[in-house]
Parts: C-alpha cells; structure tokens; sequence
C-alpha cells in the first residue's frame, strides 16, 4: 500500500509513523521509494515538528540535576524503566522513576490533572517547573506539544499510514487526527492482538472496536509466518475471551516450519548458546527473547564467552545488548576494528582511527614521554597520520603497531577494565575475523533482546522464554492474563521458520 501510494503521488508526499524503532527500520527496508526521512516514530516526527529541543530523560546529566533540585523525587539514571525493558521494575527503580511512569500513563491517557492522585500531581508541579527552568523536555512533551501546536505532520504529507496502530495511547491518537486534517488519507494499520504497551497508556480496544467494517480492509495473509508457528500463535491467542476474530492464512511455502521445546531453561546460558549455533548451521539468523532483560543475561554471557558476534539493532542506547556497536561513543569492537583496518584494505589509517586504538593504551613503553597526555587532545586530528605515529609513540610501539600485532595491543591496554572491555571482540576476530566487528557492515545473525525491544522485527529461528517475572505472574494469574497472551503471542510471531520454547526455569510461567 505504501509503494502503490509512493507511485501515484510521489515518496516525499507519504509518511509512515510506526510505534517502535524495530518496524521504522523495517518498513525502510521495504519501501525504497519513501525518503528515510519520512519513515519513524511518531514521537521522532513530533520532535521535529517541535524543533529538536533538548530531552531531559535522555541524559545523565539532567537527571543528576533534576535530583539536586528534588532530592524527595529523585530518580535513578536514564532508561531504569523505558518503554522496551519489559515486564519488570530494575532493583535500582526510585519514587521519581515510578512517578514520573505514572504520569507518562496519565498524560497519554489524556486524563485531566485534577483526577490525578494526590502524589502524582505533586510530582508533576515540580517536574513541569524543573523541565521549564532548564529548557528542556521529556518524551510525552513532544507529543502534547505536538497536539498544541503543529498542525502539520513534517515534510506536509499529503497520506500518513501509521504501522502498529494498536499500540498508540489517546494522546497519540489525538496528535494523528489533528494531522490528518491537512492530508487527503489517514490509513492506520494494526493489530488488537499485539497490543503490549499497555502499560504505557495504549489500550487494545481503541483501535479494533467491534467487528471488522466495510470500510476497513483485513490484510489477512501473512509474509512470514510459516504453518506450525501460525497454528501455534493463533490457538494461543484465541483463548483471549471478547477479541476480534479475524481470519489470517500462514505464508504460503511448502515447508510447514516447526515450534518445539527446548530442554534448557533461561538460567543455562552456555546450552541456549548452542542451540543457537545449531540452528545457524541451517539458518541464517536466531532472535532470543523473554519478557525481561534479566532472563536474557546467562545467553549474554555465553555468547561473550563462545565470541558469537550478537546485537539488537533496536536498541542501540542498550550498550549490553549492543557490544560491537553503540548509537553513540566508541566501542572496544571499534578500537579493534580501527588498529586492523589496513591490514583489511591496505589504506593506511587516519589520525582519527590512531586515536581510537590508542586512546585505551598505556603510556609507558607505549608513548614518547609526556605524548600520552597531548594525545587525548583534539588539535592533531587533521595531522598525517604518519607524523602522528612519529611525534607521539615510541620506536618499538610504532613497529608494532605497523605490525598489527593483537598481542602487543592487548598487553599495553591501560587497565583491567579496558582488558574486560576488549576480550569480547578480540575473541570474535579470533573465532570469525575482524570483518564481523563492523555490526554496521555486517549485523550479527543473532539478535538478543525484551520480546518489547523486538516488535517489529523478525528472524528465522526465535528462542522464546517462557518465564515471567513476580510482575508479569501477577498480571497472568489476575486481570493482566489477555496482556501476557499478547506478548508471547508477539514472540512467537517474530520467526520466519521456526521456534524454540524454553523450559520454564520456576513456576512463574504462562505455559506457552
């Protein structure tokens, strides 16, 4: 629908919003005649209707500030509870941090602040008054500013889809309406069955009401999921009493796929990592999921330890799940990656890469005296990298360096943590060679991730963990059961061939 609408009247006149980074880069994918800019999260469009104003859960910085100002509200760092983290509240959560999710369910559920309660408000008072002091905002600001004041989506569309409609809370939807008055179509695209943010304020019924309309068009064939895995998720889901029955056909492909069980729980890390090897030996990419980040650190570990090169391209801000790439910074996979680079290509190396891999080294033995300190600074960057090598390392260090030489590299990094930091990638050259550190040239074949942090994504084999947190146990055993039913029902769906339920490691569990 997208492509047929591009050739009628041109990429740059639609605009597709989804809910979640992982289908924005989906859909990119498939719509090559949509500019990228014109494909993101509604929040991403808001920001850049509002003017790109500074965002004050983004950084550290901010919330150290905002804990001096209101030491009773104070907050723990950025992301302690973002909106892919899953069914559980970290260990680390605060009074601001659950506030402030209060609040964000309030705000999107358009509920007037005089039917807040009593502490929420109060937080609220100081929260708006601290954000106005420093000039800056939070993510539900950029939605209801937004509303107030721009009329127009960015890029003035003339057809806005919005993907995983389900999912968009009753602020969300109003900033849409508000938009759509000034395009000629307004196409929103979803399903009620994979509404899983309702924690932060999106409700099922908002957008499937009723039965399906003779305005409405049921896209009812599946792309991806094959026989079994289709039988599986439908008969799981159906058990959700009052939903809209629909009918939706598996892919057609003569190959059935599979759904079986996995005889390891999530606590055994080094026997899902293996499972993972074999499946990659007839496949070409694994996703592990579970409903929370903790149920996913044992598999981390292992594939840190078996140098499995592994990432969620959804979560780039998540550094754990991201090793060999970050949305900003620099990685030890990077580091690595620069000091072999033209042993890869044969080009020598820009000051820039020599920063890299020398910014972690030690200066003894390493450095000219008194050239570590200088090195750090920014002044020699447009510098020819030979003159660099000369002025700042010593004989022996620039012939090893010339060399490549790993050994040599590891053995003068400046500490133990850097050591850590850098056994990882030095483990996947080892194993793979230093061409699948560039996650960016060739992404990992297996993604690790929340089942939230994932939709929208997809891969061949899906390791499910059926296990839920004393959170997500208390929803399955009381009102919250239709909402666990559609997180694994999401899970399940993310595979192209085939899945692997987990064992349930205790009896918190919803016996997928």
């Amino acid at each position: 629908m997208v492509e047929h609408a591009a050739a009628a009247i041109g990429g740059g006149s639609v605009l597709v919003s989804s809910f979640t980074k992982a289908a924005a880069e989906v859909v990119t994918s498939r719509s090559p005649s949509i500019p990228p800019d014109n494909i993101g999260t509604l929040h991403r469009f808001c920001f850049e209707a509002i003017g790109r104003m500074p965002v004050v859960e983004e950084k550290k910085a901010y919330i150290q500030e905002w804990n001096e100002f209101a030491p009773a509200y104070a907050m723990s760092m950025p992301g302690c509870k973002d909106m892919n983290s899953g069914l559980e509240t970290p260990d680390g959560a605060m009074l601001g941090d659950k506030l402030l999710a209060q609040t964000t369910i309030l705000r999107n559920k358009m509920i007037p602040d005089d039917q807040w309660p009593t502490a929420t408000r109060a937080f609220q008072t100081q929260w708006k008054s601290w954000k106005a002091a420093v000039g800056g905002i939070d993510y539900t600001d950029m939605l209801e500013m937004a509303l107030a004041d721009c009329s127009q989506a960015p890029s003035h569309p003339r057809i806005i889809f919005v993907d995983e409609a389900q999912d968009c809370t009753a602020l969300q939807f109003a900033v849409l309406r508000r938009w759509a008055q000034k395009t000629d179509r307004l196409v929103m695209v979803g399903d009620d069955d994979q509404c899983i943010y309702q924690f932060a304020g999106a409700t099922p019924e908002a957008f499937a009401i009723g039965e399906i309309g003779p305005g409405d068009r049921l896209l009812d064939q599946s792309y991806r999921v094959p026989y079994n895995v289709w039988e599986h998720a439908t008969s799981w889901i159906a058990k959700i009493a009052n939903r809209v029955e629909k009918p939706y056909s598996p892919r057609h492909d003569p190959d059935p796929g599979f759904v079986k069980r996995a005889p390891v729980t999530y606590k055994q890390g080094p026997q899902i990592a293996e499972l993972i090897m074999k499946s990659l030996a007839k496949y070409d990419s694994v996703m592990v999921v579970g409903s929370c980040s903790y149920m996913l650190e044992p598999t981390k570990k292992a594939l840190i330890e078996a140098g499995l090169p592994f990432h969620n391209p959804y979560r780039l801000i998540r550094a754990d799940w991201n090793p060999l790439r970050l949305a900003t910074g620099t990685t030890y996979a990077q580091r690595v990656t620069a000091f072999l680079r033209p042993q890869a290509d044969g080009k020598a190396w820009t000051a820039t890469e020599i920063k890299e891999w020398g910014d972690v080294l030690q200066a003894e033995g390493v450095f000219n005296r008194g050239f570590k300190k200088k090195f750090h600074e920014e002044e020699y960057a447009a510098t020819p990298a030979y003159r660099v090598l000369l002025d700042f390392f010593t004989p022996e260090a620039m012939e090893r360096a010339l060399a490549f030489d790993l050994n040599w590299w590891t053995d003068n990094l400046v500490n133990e943590a850097a050591e850590r930091k850098a056994a990882y990638p030095l483990k996947v050259v080892e194993q793979w060679g230093a061409s699948f550190l560039d996650a960016a040239e060739i992404p990992p074949s297996v993604t690790l991730g929340t089942i939230h942090s994932v939709k929208g994504g997809e891969a061949d084999v899906v390791i499910v963990i059926p296990d839920l947190s004393q959170e997500g146990m208390m929803e399955w055993t009381g009102k919250g059961k239709a909402a666990i039913r559609r997180l694994m029902y999401v899970a399940v769906t993310r595979a192209r061939q085939g899945v692997f339920i987990c064992k349930p490691a205790s009896p918190y569990t919803c016996n997928l």
